[in-house]
């Protein structure tokens, strides 16, 4: 899925894209980083920037990050509609979340003053405020609409919940952004998958009930470990989805996961525990 935020400069976009990054394992593309190289390129060579050309520099990087990830949020002011038009064609408008974000002006330019302008696209007063209006004036379909003058991380969180509970979620989608989640060691990120009475039972240990024990599971484990999980094969039956995994260090096991609506209500997984304690060079349990 494909997640377009578009509001004007200091609306807060990209404190949204990394809440939802954090919290519902949605990649969060940065995209003026690259827009900045490219005009750094620009720069060196003498020659003025080109919308166009820069689109063809910097719209293949999302195209990877969209083949890589389940979800992918991005953001632009929506001041250049040729940008805009680019980003809504990466994705059928069935598998696009449109959101429009919005903050009055004098609230934009106090942010866009008191930030850290390290990876944004500079902008003076006049320039942020034709920009304000520019993206203000825009006639969009939107499936979300944020004003973001005092929203709380849990209301963000709940906005896009919503939306991305009533679009339907293959079990494939679900297993994959549990594995970034998974491999970026993130337990807050990992319980948003589950429902609140999920069960989670790794055959050599005893079943997990509820999102809070099973997000205390994974804060422990990746205290006490560096896990990896690579996708060997991912299989779906019907509300059922099948990982089979391997990690850097030989091991191999399988997931069982039974999702619905986007949620997982149960999980199974096999793997051989003494060779998990081996090779992590963990205490190995008492002989009986």
């Amino acid at each position: 899925m494909l997640i377009v935020l578009v509001g004007p400069k200091g609306s807060g976009k990209s404190h949204i894209g990394r809440i939802l990054d954090a919290r519902l394992g949605v990649h969060f593309f940065h995209v003026e980083p690259p827009w900045l190289r490219y005009h750094a390129e620009c720069r060196a060579a003498g020659r003025e920037p080109k919308i166009a050309e820069g689109i063809t520099k910097v719209h293949p990087l999302l195209a990877d990050a969209l083949d890589k990830h389940t979800h992918v949020c991005v953001e632009t002011t929506g001041a250049s509609l040729e940008i805009l038009d680019a980003l809504l064609s990466l994705r059928p408008r069935s598998e696009t979340i449109i959101v429009r974000v919005t903050a009055p002006l004098e609230l934009c330019l106090q942010r866009v003053a008191n930030r850290d302008q390290t990876d944004q696209i500079p902008l003076g007063t006049e320039a942020v405020r034709q920009v304000h209006a520019l993206s203000e004036s825009l006639s969009l379909d939107s499936d979300i609409e944020l004003n973001n003058t005092e929203l709380t991380e849990a209301e963000i969180v709940e906005s896009f919940k919503i939306v991305l509970t009533a679009k339907p979620i293959r079990p494939r989608e679900v297993i994959r952004a549990w594995v970034e989640a998974f491999n970026r060691a993130d337990p807050d990120a990992l319980v948003g998958f589950y429902a609140e009475d999920a069960v989670n039972h790794q055959v050599a240990e005893s079943p997990v009930h509820g999102r809070r024990a099973i997000r205390e599971m994974f804060a422990a484990g990746f205290r006490s470990a560096t896990m990896v999980c690579e996708v060997e094969n991912i299989f779906e039956d019907g509300e059922w989805g099948i990982l089979e995994w391997r990690d850097p260090l030989g091991l191999r096991g399988w997931g069982f996961f039974h999702i619905v609506g986007g949620q997982i209500v149960f999980q199974r997984g096999y793997w051989d525990k003494l060779s998990f304690l081996r090779a992590h060079g963990l205490p190995l349990p008492d002989k009986p």
